[in-house]
């Protein structure tokens, strides 16, 4: 890998999140993917824009590091800036990448180790290459590990150790974000690390071949129009007034308060950032005018710019005067699910599973209302639609798959509670028994030799009496069974051995609430 001369500059730095029981997710970096077909990507036709490197002259640009790679990773990439505190005694686990990652130190010493070939670049020197053991680096030196090198960083010093991290994942349900060498680490292992994520965004579509990766600060005097890019770029508030409407392309906004995806933004989409908030343009930016800016703007710029340009026009937005930013619309939400969907669960006791297949290995079991990120799906398997997702748990997070019917939006349209009728005389007569209506039951008692059917669709019938036996296959309703012994309590249900009527061999456990007597011939 060729690299370019790296040049630092020391700047505001937001203040750490202590959040150790999350660190884990964020030095894993577990980015996703936000839906490409969600009802708010909506990209307008290309039109004949301006140079999207027009007007740069007012601004301040100084940059922090530079860095050529060879082959940017393959499409699509998750891309994420962050910045991670190592408190003194404090470390990261040996763990590797799918793809690139830049680590510039901005304070403190680092020590460094890897499992193979990595760069460094000391203080705008020239780089130097090779395995890494117990490497010191100090304020303004940039390592670079590339895909699939383990890399292990500690601060031994006595003074916390902060990093700017930039990382370039290849996004595929075969590669893991994060591969830990010595087996997934617990809470503890991350005692004294905290981070601020300060943008992320997807890229969809990139040229092959080189790409450099450029890290700068803008400083954008009030008046003076927000240099543009020509190549994907994420632009992270760090001071000043960022709100804005998007006129056309893609933009990403992701928040440092809530980090992850989200969809791409409609046109005329407003948007007003805090400090560390992004905004992504994966097809680049044209530089936008700030006429009517009486402040100072401050900006961390993340760049890929390929060998070769873009095929999209670059996104295209326009500064929002001051005192329109009351006037901000909600970011774009997730209508349906897909990846970078906010889900939760919708039921209690809900196996979450190795692989989308109701026979995988159930890696945990999740209660009712547990909050989960969509990170892969979805995929048809056992009658039913599988989706990947990640949860995090005590010891970090946890990755699965869940069948859609156990999930749904977080925040999504709840139904109105169904109102009781009125107990008028005429209203009790015709829900009587009299009047033909049966009276209700709590739960039917069957016996051995006795045929039931299901009530339900997809209703698992099981290995064993509990909710945590393993499913020996998915049936429709109206499938018609053979009780074959007494009922047993377990899980708070009342389970029942059947034998399947059309196939004698196939024998099982299914729950009282799925079943009735079969229909008389």
């Amino acid at each position: 890998m060729q690299r370019v001369a790296t040049v630092f500059r020391a700047h505001r730095r937001l203040r750490s999140r202590a959040v150790s029981s999350l660190a884990a997710c964020a030095l894993g970096v577990s980015i996703l993917l936000a839906p490409a077909g969600s009802a708010q990507d909506v990209t307008p036709e290309a039109s004949p824009v301006a140079s999207p490197v027009a007007e740069q002259a007012a601004a301040d640009i100084a940059s922090i590091f530079a860095y050529e790679l060879d082959a940017f990773p393959a499409s699509p990439v998750s891309v994420r800036l962050l910045r991670i505190t190592l408190e003194p005694g404090a470390s990261s686990p040996m763990h590797t990448h799918p793809g690139p990652e830049f680590d510039l130190v901005e304070s403190g010493t680092l020590t460094v180790t890897s499992t193979g070939a990595a760069d460094i670049v000391r203080g705008g020197g020239e780089p130097t290459t090779g395995e890494l053991a117990g490497e010191s680096l100090g304020t303004g030196d940039l390592v670079v590990f590339p895909p699939g090198i383990g890399m292990n960083l500690v601060n031994q010093s006595e003074e916390p150790v902060v990093i700017l991290s930039a990382v370039f994942h290849p996004v595929s349900e075969d590669l893991a974000s994060t591969q830990y060498t010595n087996g997934d680490p617990g809470a503890e292992a991350f005692e004294g690390v905290s981070f601020v994520v300060l943008g992320d965004g997807i890229v969809q579509s990139f040229p092959e071949g080189a790409a450099t990766i450029s890290l700068e600060t803008v400083d954008v005097p009030a008046g003076s129009a927000l240099p543009g890019s020509s190549g994907a770029a994420l632009y992270s508030l760090d001071e000043g007034s960022f709100a804005f409407a998007v006129e056309a392309g893609d933009v990403q906004v992701s928040r440092t308060d809530s980090p992850g995806l989200r969809p791409n933004a409609a046109p005329q989409q407003e948007f007003t950032l805090a400090t560390g908030d992004a905004a992504f343009f994966p097809d680049g930016l044209v530089a936008a005018p700030r006429p009517d800016q009486s402040v100072n703007l401050s900006v961390l710029r993340l760049t890929a710019d390929p060998a070769t340009a873009l095929v999209e026009a670059p996104a295209e937005i326009a500064f929002m005067a001051p005192g329109e930013e009351t006037a901000v619309e909600e970011d774009p939400a997730f209508t349906e699910i897909g990846i970078g969907a906010p889900v939760v669960t919708n039921t209690g006791s809900v196996n979450l599973r190795a692989e989308p297949s109701i026979s995988a290995e159930a890696v945990d079991q999740l209660d009712e209302g547990v909050e989960l990120t969509v990170i892969g799906g979805p995929e048809d398997a056992d009658d039913f639609t599988w989706w990947q997702v990640e949860v995090t748990g005590s010891e970090g997070p946890v990755q699965g798959w869940l069948a859609a019917d156990f999930i749904e939006l977080v925040g999504g349209a709840e139904t109105e509670p169904e109102v009781a009728p009125e107990l008028t005389p005429e209203v009790v007569a015709e829900a009587s028994p009299e009047a033909g209506t049966p009276e209700a039951t709590t739960r039917q008692d069957f016996a051995a030799g006795d045929i039931v059917a299901l009530t339900d669709d997809n209703v698992r019938i099981r290995s064993n009496s509990s909710v945590n036996a393993e499913p020996i296959d998915v049936f429709a309703a109206g499938t018609e069974f053979e009780v074959t012994g007494d009922s047993v309590e377990a899980d708070e249900f009342v389970w029942y051995p059947v034998t399947l009527v059309d196939d004698d061999t196939i024998s099982g456990w299914v729950a009282v609430d799925f079943l009735e007597p079969a229909a008389a011939e």
